[in-house]
């Protein structure tokens, strides 16, 4: 699995760092490494960990690669743009050791989070199973609900103070004044006309930017998974980890549509043989009482 720079900037925003790198980005990485003394076998896929100083020796900087650095020099004229492209500097007083190991947590982390995730699927386990554990990794509220506006699953173990969710929450289907806002704020046509993350940040619903995502198949529509920012802003790493949630979600979701769709056929089949056999016998009702009609009109 790749992890975005995105996501890594998030893992260390506690950090004072200098960002030497194209915003915004859709980087993304397979691994971190210390940097290697034989820069021969860089990988471009991979974020390098090192001192600032060993990026600007002469030849040990190869363009295309991304590096973590923390800051072991003063800064001078030889920390040009060009030179710090695509790196990140650290300016804290720590080890090298310990900034490649919080690195490391953030990937393995991450890496177990979706392969915890895919397991769930496979299992077939429930979409409420995939959202609590989501929760130690996104952070925020996240609500999932029917085409009926009906609660399917949410994130139990993160509070939240806003007040739709919390009927929803209570009544396990939204409120009537919710429903009344949707179609107000003409929200029913904006989730039927996109397809990519809806991002809402007016408060004409609620006083938290919300991100949802709606799915819906055939122009019928069918699941809803609703991010409030209730203790975690929008970053651009916040939106990989929830799109890292829904990639996953959609293959649940998208075989609960077929497995429906197939039961709705099954059942408008069987509908429509109940039926034919209804009229056949009645038909046959008909025959019989026309051939007794006619039987009696012959003896008369």
């Amino acid at each position: 699995m790749y992890i975005s720079l995105n996501i890594i900037l998030d893992s260390i925003s506690h950090y004072r760092n200098e960002l030497y790198v194209e915003m915004p980005t859709d980087k993304a990485f397979s691994r971190v490494s210390l940097l290697q003394r034989d820069i021969n076998k860089t990988l471009p896929d991979c974020l390098y960990v090192c001192q600032l100083s060993d990026i600007l020796r002469p030849s040990r900087k190869i363009p295309g690669l991304h590096y973590l650095c923390l800051r072991d020099r003063i800064h001078d004229e030889q920390e040009t743009k060009e030179k710090l492209s695509g790196t990140i500097i650290i300016n804290e007083n720590l080890e090298l050791v310990q900034l490649f190991s919080e690195l490391q947590d953030t990937f393995i982390t991450i890496n177990d989070w979706y392969q915890d995730m895919q397991d769930a699927v496979i299992r077939h386990k429930s979409v409420q199973d995939i959202i609590s554990l989501s929760e130690p990794i996104i952070g925020n509220f996240i609500s999932v609900s029917d085409s009926t506006l009906a609660l399917i699953a949410y994130t139990k173990n993160i509070p939240t103070d806003d007040p739709t969710s919390l009927f929803l929450i209570e009544h396990r289907y939204h409120s009537e004044e919710s429903v009344k806002l949707f179609k107000k704020y003409k929200r029913y046509e904006l989730w039927m006309s996109s397809d990519d993350l809806i991002i809402s940040t007016g408060g004409e619903i609620s006083k938290y930017t919300v991100v949802s995502k709606v799915f819906k198949f055939d122009e019928t529509y069918f699941t809803h998974v609703v991010m409030t920012t209730t203790h975690r802003n929008i970053t651009p790493g916040l939106l990989d980890l929830f799109n890292h949630l829904i990639c996953v979600l959609s293959y649940y979701i998208k075989r609960n549509w077929e497995e429906k769709k197939t039961i709705a056929t099954f059942t408008i089949l069987w509908l429509l043989i109940c039926w034919r056999a209804t009229l056949l016998k009645k038909l046959l009702v008909i025959v019989q009482e026309l051939s007794e009609l006619d039987r009696m009109t012959n003896i008369l």
